[in-house]
């Protein structure tokens, strides 16, 4: 019979058709090799089962034959299912085998009751002939001290001494242990400098420098004479080793530790420094260049007049065919920019966009837009000294982007509009071209297009629509039915914004006030009024609500201008000019007092955390906040109202010809209809005699009300930055307020945070403290057996005195 191997299930499943199928055949195979008595057959099949358990099948069936096989003595099946029941037998082993594959399948499953349990015999193996042994001990140390952080403190010590064994591999393992405790909580191990120094100038491992130096940037925070005493080695290193990882983590700790100061001492290591890191863009190795610019963006934080040096090989990256390199250089082009050569860094990004649109990315394309977006507004616009290229540059980005960055654009387009004054006309003019310019008009359907960027111009515009040069081609493209395959969020923009525009339309033509214009007006309204009814039977409430409310508005504005007969005619127009003063009074009120009135004021910016700034109301909810509503006394008292005569007339109606309802008083006392009600004749004179006690008591509550409310007027505080507060860039600029922090953790997760907190000195501490406890119990002791020894004697001379 010819058994399939894992290798074969897996070929077999990867060229497979119906992959259900091949899978259960493979299990009712696997079924008959577990029953077989060659326990390499069974072994392969618990193989085979556990990579089928991968994809969710169950192999519970399989237990007792699991357990089989974990009892075997050969290397090969034991390798398989090892049971953390038999790793403590395997440590003991004679075998170096055994105790290797039992310390890496620990290292799996380790758990802080196996940590507890079998720290003792791993603390004794951390001394075994076998080098081998040794070194996987070690290693495996690590794993224990993560998930049983007390046993760093008893085998600290024998830690130490393994970086003095005679074996390299087993120093090399202690020292990659050392170094990721030390990036836990470097200041257990402080103690260790003199060592990690000599190995540093002693040692020509490339790795094992490497791991020192790790260990260095991690203690420099704490210990800042490290630096004065690193330096000499440091520099003899980055310029003898050829190694461009070594390198690296030189170039890495002299960023990180503040090794650039501004002293003698550094400045052949800043030469050196530069020299070097530019080593890593003028090889063709793709890795080294990116590695170079991340060093880069960790020295931008730290010395970034430094990366100036960089420029032209920064610039250079943005040819690289990679696009992580490319990405990587534009996170460094902010530090590149300055007023003089603003434009032209912009310029050369752009230039980015122009390439073909498969040669580059979605994601970089919008990267550009953010980053030319970001240096240019950068310092609220400190280093753009003509506003008018600005403008130009974002109304080109809509067209050449070549992806959807409409929100980015259109939010940079109404800042600039409403923040820099001085170029606000210049930015009407040329943001209008974008509501009747084909291209953006008619990539309605295509979903990488910027037709977003259109409610943003249509706010712009009819904001400041009093600078408007060309009404007419704006009134025309905002006016189209081709505005109906818009999305909902341009269309109510378009909506708010045509009255806007209308209003300052028609102001502009008071100097020119005759029948002509009054015809032309009343077209223009028609129009409007046209437009707005395509949009009141809109699935969008907000569409349709506007478009109705506005719709009103100029049917109202229609009624009066044609009910109007004081517009001169066009032969009058040579005599005098006319005005609206020459217009009825309801129309020249209707224009100035009610149509102006709507879109006067202007919009101010505000501050993004100015809402934060405002203070919380003062409010008591102990009390009330407003006195309750008084309720009638007398009504509720009386027991006596017309609902309770309709229900009690009800009630008697429905039970009126039923022979099992038993009437009670209801059939023997005189019932008032509805109808006698109606009569005011036939209504019962009725005493109401309200109990004094009763009455005087209510009284007394709602007095009470009355005076424990308090009555404060609510300041709606307007949407501006309030007054004496400063704004800090450091707050929070979470706006998420559903925002979850603790976000899910990774399957391989560990929580390391019971190791970081571990002091290896609290042993002291506590020692001292336990001898103090001691020494107290040793005073109290000694003066209770003083007190005694007085009192016996005491008695004692009593005692002869008084027989004497």
């Amino acid at each position: 019979m010819f058994e399939k191997s894992l290798t074969d299930l897996i070929r077999g499943l990867r060229v497979c058709k119906n992959q259900e199928k091949y899978i259960q055949k493979a299990i009712m195979e696997c079924q008959n090799e577990v029953k077989s008595l060659d326990l390499n057959i069974k072994t392969m099949g618990i193989l085979k089962l556990s990579y089928l358990v991968m994809f969710g099948y169950d192999m519970s069936w399989a237990s007792f034959n699991i357990i089989e096989v974990m009892s075997s003595t050969n290397f090969f099946q034991k390798r398989i299912v090892l049971s953390t029941n038999l790793i403590k037998k395997d440590l003991t082993s004679s075998n170096h085998m055994d105790i290797a594959i039992a310390i890496n399948a620990l290292s799996e499953v380790i758990t802080p009751e196996l940590s507890r349990d079998l720290l003792y015999d791993l603390c004794s193996m951390m001394n075994h002939s076998s080098p081998y042994i040794r070194k996987r001990v070690v290693l495996m140390m690590y794993k224990v001290f993560l998930q049983y952080p007390d046993a760093l403190r008893s085998t600290f010590p024998r830690l130490c001494k393994k970086l003095e064994d005679s074996n390299k591999s087993v120093i090399c393992a202690t020292i990659n242990v050392i170094c990721e405790l030390s990036f836990k909580n470097p200041k257990n191990y402080l103690q260790l400098v003199p060592i990690f120094y000599d190995l540093l100038k002693t040692s020509s491992d490339g790795w094992v420098l490497i791991k020192l130096i790790k260990i260095f940037s991690s203690m420099i925070p704490l210990e800042p004479r490290l630096v004065k005493k690193l330096i000499p080695v440091l520099t003899t290193l980055i310029q003898d080793t050829s190694s461009m990882s070594l390198r690296y983590e030189c170039i890495n700790i002299i960023i990180s530790g503040k090794f650039l100061q501004d002293n003698p001492e550094s400045d052949l290591l800043t030469a050196l420094f530069i020299s070097k890191l530019r080593s890593f863009f003028e090889v063709s190795d793709q890795n080294l260049k990116y590695v170079g610019l991340l060093a880069l963006s960790k020295l931008i934080i730290t010395h970034p007049t430094l990366v100036l040096r960089f420029k032209d090989i920064i610039l250079e990256c943005f040819e690289n065919n990679d696009m992580d390199i490319r990405l990587r250089s534009l996170d460094l082009v902010e530090c590149l920019v300055n007023k003089d050569n603003l434009q032209q860094i912009v310029k050369y990004l752009m230039s980015q966009l122009l390439l073909p649109l498969d040669s580059l990315s979605k994601y970089y394309r919008i990267s550009l837009v953010n980053r030319i977006i970001s240096i240019s507004s950068k310092d609220s616009y400190a280093n753009i000294l003509d506003f008018n290229w600005y403008i130009s540059v974002l109304t080109s980005l809509v067209k050449i982007s070549k992806v959807n960055v409409a929100e980015i654009l259109g939010v940079e387009m109404r800042n600039v509009s409403v923040r820099v004054k001085v170029a606000r006309l210049y930015s009407i003019k040329h943001f209008s071209t974008l509501l009747y310019d084909p291209e953006v008009i008619d990539s309605v359907y295509d979903s990488e297009s910027n037709i977003g960027v259109l409610s943003f111009v249509a706010w712009i515009v009819g904001e400041y629509s009093s600078l408007l040069d060309s009404y007419y081609e704006v009134f025309e493209s905002m006016l189209l039915p081709k505005v109906l395959t818009f999305p909902t969020n341009i269309q109510k923009i378009y909506i708010q914004a045509i009255p806007k525009i209308f209003v300052n339309w028609v102001f502009k033509q008071v100097a020119y006030w005759n029948m002509e214009k009054k015809a032309e007006l009343l077209v223009w309204i028609q129009k409007i009024i046209f437009f707005l009814d395509m949009f009141c039977t809109s699935k969008d409430l907000e569409v349709s609500q506007r478009a109705i409310e506005f719709r009103e508005v100029f049917r109202i504005v229609q009624s009066i201008i044609e009910s109007d007969d004081s517009a001169l005619s066009s032969d009058d127009m040579d005599k005098s000019l006319n005005q609206f003063s020459n217009t009825s009074y309801l129309t020249s009120f209707f224009f100035n007092d009610i149509l102006l009135a709507m879109f006067l004021d202007d919009l101010n910016p505000v501050a993004p955390k100015a809402q934060r700034k405002i203070p919380v109301v003062d409010l008591d909810l102990e009390n009330w906040i407003y006195p309750p509503a008084q309720k009638n006394i007398e009504d509720s008292l009386s027991g006596f109202s017309y609902g309770s005569l309709h229900l009690q007339d009800k009630k008697e109606k429905k039970f009126f010809n039923d022979s099992f309802y038993i009437s009670g008083d209801i059939s023997t006392s005189r019932s008032i209809s509805l109808e006698d009600m109606n009569d005011p004749d036939n209504i019962p004179i009725v005493k109401l005699e309200i109990h004094d006690t009763l009455m005087e008591k209510k009284k007394y509550k709602s007095e009470n009300i009355e005076e424990n409310t308090v009555l404060k007027s609510i300041e709606i505080i307007p949407d501006e930055v309030p007054e004496n507060v400063i704004i800090s860039d450091s707050e929070s600029e979470k706006t998420n307020y559903l925002y979850n922090d603790e976000s899910s953790k990774s399957v391989l997760h560990k929580d390391i945070t019971a190791l970081q907190k571990f002091n290896i000195d609290d042993d002291e501490n506590n020692l001292q403290l336990l001898n103090k406890i001691e020494e107290i119990k040793k005073t109290l002791k000694h003066s209770k057996a003083h007190k005694k020894e007085r009192k016996n004697t005491y008695k004692k001379s009593y005692k002869e005195k008084m027989t004497s």
